[in-house]
């Protein structure tokens, strides 16, 4: 009966208090697109706030994409895009919903993606899924700053 008073008592801690979030502090530095002209850059802004961008180079050009932000928001962590011509220029943020081995970060309701995923594979590497589904594509960074 005391294993299972324990039992119960765990699992209750659990949902009362959710997972340990960690904050994604591999991410600071700039991340090439593998086979491609395309990049993610952050910068540590704060113990609780990292800000970023996508952009591509082309014939010469930096043309930037998105503007990115991961901040901790009281007992959330929440990852911020503004996607250029997309959203009417709106902020969409999905809150991290996993961060043991994968960093997930999840917005059910947005029509695409609904989730964005960054899995470390090294210190230099990093794997990107962005999806709705069935409709999800991945990709590889190669850390190079």
């Amino acid at each position: 009966m005391k294993t299972f008073s324990l039992i119960v008592f765990l699992f209750g801690l659990n949902i009362k208090f959710g997972f340990s979030q960690t904050f994604p502090n591999f991410l600071p530095g700039t991340w090439k697109v593998e086979n491609s002209e395309k990049y993610e850059h952050w910068d540590k802004i704060s113990e609780n706030c990292m800000m970023g961008f996508s952009y591509e180079i082309k014939n010469g050009k930096m043309t930037v994409s998105e503007y990115l932000e991961i901040k901790k928001n009281g007992d959330e962590i929440v990852y911020s895009a503004t996607v250029i011509g997309q959203n009417s220029g709106n902020t969409v943020g999905f809150t991290q919903t996993h961060s043991d081995t994968v960093f997930l970060f999840e917005n059910p309701g947005h029509d695409f993606p609904k989730f964005i995923r960054y899995k470390p594979l090294s210190g230099n590497q990093i794997q990107v899924t962005v999806g709705a589904g069935e409709n999800s594509f991945s990709f590889g960074l190669q850390k190079i700053e």
